[in-house]
């Protein structure tokens, strides 16, 4: 019992939210993604935002616990990557999902 509580409270410490009324295909839930601190090269799409919730729930204190974190939203939305906010206290606080364009 105290394993499902956990796994709840781990999933609920990021909200996501879209941002922008373009949507992409969702992908399964366990697809791969990329966690990166600054913006990539390649032209992108904001698909949403990824906000830390606080309270009894905590940051992620690395890029793989965000990952973990945040992959069922990141998947639903069809993000490609995340941009991730790291604090002074290098917690993940935020993250932008993105969806790279193609040319």
């Amino acid at each position: 019992m105290v394993v499902v509580f956990l796994l709840i409270s781990a999933g609920c410490a990021y909200k996501f939210t879209q941002t922008t009324p373009r949507s992409a295909t969702r992908r399964p839930l366990d697809c791969v993604f990329e966690v990166l601190t600054r913006q990539p090269d390649q032209p992108f799409s904001e698909l949403g935002v990824l906000d830390f919730m606080g309270g009894a729930a905590k940051a992620a204190p690395d890029a793989r616990s965000f990952a973990q974190s945040v992959r069922r939203d990141v998947c639903r939305a069809g993000g490609d990557a995340v941009l991730a906010e790291v604090n002074g206290r290098g917690k993940y606080i935020r993250g932008t999902v993105i969806k790279y364009r193609t040319k």
